[in-house]
C-alpha cells in the first residue's frame, strides 16, 4: 500500500503531466490531508515577505508582477486592502502577500504548483488567497469600471480629449470609443448554448468597454453570455443614461459623445458609421467611415493590453465559468491595466498624445 507521501508525489506528477487540473489537485490533496498527513514539499520555501520583496531587483518585480518595486508598493498602498484577510478554512495572509499572489497569478497561466517556490504556500492556500483577494479588490474598486463619471474627468479634460481625437479623425466632439469584446472560456458542462457565440464559433463571455484617448478603460461592463448582442449590452449597461446625465459639452456648446459601431444605433450620446454598402455611400461618407475605422482601433488596443499584461485571463482552458469567478478575474485585470496605464502610459495615449491621470487621481 502506498504511503501518503507517495500518493502526494503521484498526484503532483499527474498534475504536472496535465492529467488532472488545478481544482482536481486541490480537492484530492485535501482528501489526502484529512488523515493529518503534513505535506512538506512547499515548506522548504520561505513565505513571501516585505524583506523578500525588497531583495528583488526592479526587473524581477516587473517580470513577476508587471510593476516596478516602487509602483508595486504605491499601488498596494492606494488600493487600501484590509491589512489581514482570513478565509473560511482559517488561512490567514497579509494584504501585500495577497496582492502579490493576484498579480503573479494573473500575469501568466502558471499552475498553482509552480507558484509554491515563490510564495511558500500550498496550492490550496494559493487558490483561496487569489480568489479572496480578487473579490476584495473588485468589491472595493468596481465602481471605477461601472461609473463613467470620475473626479478627474471634468468638462475641461473632456474638451481636451475631443480636440485630440478631432486632430486624428474626421469626427469632432468625440471623447472616446466604445465596443464589445468576447473572451473565450472553457466549454462548460451546462449552459453551453447560452455561452456559445455563433459568429465566432466559440464559447465565450462578452464585455463592453469604453476607452478614452488617454488609454484609460473608463467603463467595462459585463460579463454577459456569449450569444448576447452588443446592443443588449449597451441597453443594460446604462452607459447612454450616464452620458446624458453628465451632459459634457465642448467650448462651442455642442454635446460631447462616444463613437461606436453600427450595432449601437445612432443617438446623441453615441455616433456610429454611415450604414449601407460602400457603393451606396457618397465619397464623403466613405472617407468618414475609413477615417473613423482607423481611430476606433484604439479600443482594440485597450482590450489587447489586458490580454498582453494578464495572460491568465486570455487562457481559455483555465477560464471555467461554473467553477471560477471568471468575470471578477477579467474586471480586476481591466482595473489593474488602467493602473498600469497611469504608471507607464499606453499605445492609445501615445497615439493621441494624451497623458493619463496619475495613479492617485485614478484611485481617488
Amino acid at each position: 500500500m502506498l504511503s501518503a507521501a507517495e500518493l502526494e508525489d503521484l498526484l503532483l506528477l499527474a498534475h504536472h503531466d496535465e492529467i488532472i487540473t488545478d481544482e482536481e489537485l486541490v480537492l484530492l490533496l485535501l482528501v489526502l490531508w484529512e488523515d493529518d498527513y503534513e505535506p512538506m514539499f512547499w515548506k522548504k520555501y520561505p513565505r513571501f515577505t516585505i524583506e523578500q520583496f525588497d531583495n528583488m531587483t526592479d526587473n524581477d518585480s516587473v517580470m513577476n508582477f508587471r510593476f516596478s518595486k516602487a509602483d508595486f508598493t504605491k499601488l498596494h498602498n492606494l488600493l487600501d486592502l484590509p491589512e489581514k484577510l482570513t478565509s473560511d478554512s482559517g488561512t490567514t495572509w497579509g494584504s501585500m502577500e495577497g496582492f502579490a499572489i493576484v498579480l503573479r497569478r494573473l500575469a501568466y497561466p502558471n499552475r498553482l504548483y509552480d507558484l509554491c517556490n515563490l510564495f511558500g504556500r500550498a496550492p490550496s492556500e494559493l487558490s483561496v488567497i487569489f480568489n479572496t483577494t480578487c473579490h476584495a479588490i473588485h468589491e472595493r474598486w468596481a465602481h471605477l469600471l461601472d461609473d463613467f463619471e470620475k473626479d478627474w474627468l471634468d468638462e475641461q479634460v473632456a474638451q481636451t480629449y475631443a480636440i485630440a481625437t478631432s486632430e486624428l479623425s474626421p469626427l469632432d466632439h468625440c471623447i472616446g470609443y466604445v465596443d464589445g469584446t468576447i473572451r473565450r472560456v472553457c466549454r462548460p458542462i451546462r449552459k453551453q448554448r447560452e455561452l456559445y457565440n455563433g459568429h465566432k464559433r466559440v464559447h465565450c463571455l462578452k464585455y463592453q468597454g469604453t476607452i478614452l484617448p488617454s488609454g484609460i478603460l473608463t467603463h467595462v461592463y459585463g460579463p454577459f453570455e456569449g450569444r448576447r448582442h452588443d446592443a443588449a449590452l449597451m441597453r443594460e449597461s446604462g452607459l447612454q443614461e450616464q452620458l446624458q446625465d453628465l451632459d459634457l459639452r465642448a467650448q462651442d456648446g455642442a454635446k460631447l459623445h462616444l463613437y461606436g459601431d453600427t450595432a449601437y444605433g445612432l443617438s446623441e450620446q453615441i455616433i456610429v458609421p454611415f450604414q449601407g454598402a460602400q457603393a451606396q455611400q457618397n465619397p464623403q461618407q466613405r472617407e468618414f467611415n475609413k477615417g473613423m475605422s482607423s481611430a476606433r482601433e484604439s479600443i482594440e488596443w485597450g482590450f489587447g493590453k489586458i490580454s498582453s499584461l494578464w495572460k491568465f485571463v486570455d487562457y481559455s482552458k483555465n477560464q471555467k465559468v461554473l467553477l471560477q469567478p471568471v468575470g471578477v478575474y477579467y474586471r480586476v485585470a481591466a482595473l489593474l491595466t488602467n493602473c498600469h496605464t497611469c504608471c507607464y502610459s499606453s499605445q492609445t495615449g501615445m497615439y493621441f498624445d494624451i497623458e493619463p491621470p496619475t495613479l492617485e487621481q485614478y484611485l481617488s
